[in-house]
């Protein structure tokens, strides 16, 4: 019951968040995004360093002397290119064209994750990629 509530909260702030980030995109350039990002990150990173100091060190001691995890940092680090993709979706179309595309990605998530990931299905995540499947096609054909 706990996950569907945090799952619905999580699905509302996004969308509501969506909205506001094509209002700011439709407006600004994309150096206010980095920066509105910096104003959000930098408070929680020095906060991190002072309260956390050490375990911020033990983790990057340890990111740092597994090279899985390390080649998993760089990857998420490479992922973030996607940042000026959706600027540039949202800037042209909307942020409602840009949900097709994040349906397009939970899909292609659930397929590579069932390979490279727990490599377990069950009924649940038969059934959400078949509709994540179905919605791409009905979207498509519009």
């Amino acid at each position: 019951m706990l996950s569907q509530i945090l799952g619905l909260s999580l699905a509302l702030a996004t969308a509501i968040g969506c909205i506001a980030y094509e209002r700011l995109v439709k407006n600004f350039s994309i150096g206010i995004i980095f920066l509105l990002a910096a104003l959000f990150y930098a408070p929680a990173f020095a906060f991190m360093l002072v309260r956390q100091r050490a375990v911020v060190l033990a983790d990057i001691g340890r990111l740092c002397a597994d090279r899985r995890l390390l080649w998993a940092a760089i990857i998420y680090f490479l992922c973030w290119v996607t940042t000026p993709l959706w600027f540039i979706i949202t800037k042209r179309q909307s942020v409602l064209v840009g949900s097709i595309y994040e349906i397009k990605y939970i899909v292609m998530l659930a397929v590579i994750y069932l390979f490279f990931g727990n490599r377990e299905i069950n009924l649940n995540t038969g059934i959400g990629i078949t509709l994540a499947l179905a919605s791409i096609w009905f979207i498509s054909r519009a």
